[in-house]
């Protein structure tokens, strides 16, 4: 079962609310042009008034989502595999300050690959400084719309937060 608010997209005010299977507010084709939906918890379709933090609470949770997919374009997904990104770069730094420096991750990817561990080390820093452009991008675009979400008074407000361009981002 979905659950919907009908609200007034210039305004933020809400019209109606209405429930069924899911895509039911996707299927809401015949509202006036200043109305749209959004779906809600049950819970926040039977609070009166509407409860907006919890809305908020939620409409966060989706910014958060839509950024991770964004950064899963570039990365592989996994806090393991975060652990051992980190540790490669970690591994790179050190091999350019000392050529002796333990590598055991380095070593083990460039013996499986058939690279050197220089080659590889030289590669892991370079995709790095990439990530950390646009990793800071997706970061400032998410933490931006969380900013303006806290501000949000309204259904209008709080949906515009979460619609972030991410073609700008990525640009």
């Amino acid at each position: 079962m979905e659950f919907y608010i009908v609200y007034n997209k210039n305004t933020g005010q809400e019209m109606t609310r209405g429930q069924g299977p899911f895509g039911a507010a996707a299927s809401q084709t015949l509202l006036p042009e200043d109305m749209t939906t959004m779906v809600v918890s049950q819970a926040v379709f039977y609070s009166y008034p509407l409860d907006l933090e919890a809305i908020r609470a939620s409409a966060a949770a989706q910014i958060d989502n839509s950024a991770e997919q964004i950064r899963l374009r570039f990365l592989t997904a996994g806090a393991g595999q975060a652990i051992t990104y980190t540790a490669k770069v970690e591994e790179a730094k050190a091999l350019q300050a000392n050529n002796n420096a333990l590598t055991p991750f380095l070593s083990a990817e460039a013996n499986a690959i058939g690279v050197t561990i220089e080659a590889l080390a030289t590669e892991v820093l370079a995709k790095a400084a990439e990530w950390t452009t646009i990793g800071a991008r997706i970061e400032g675009a998410r933490m931006g719309a969380k900013t303006q979400l806290g501000k949000a008074a309204n259904l209008a407000e709080i949906a515009t937060a979460t619609e972030i361009n991410w073609t700008d981002v990525l640009a």
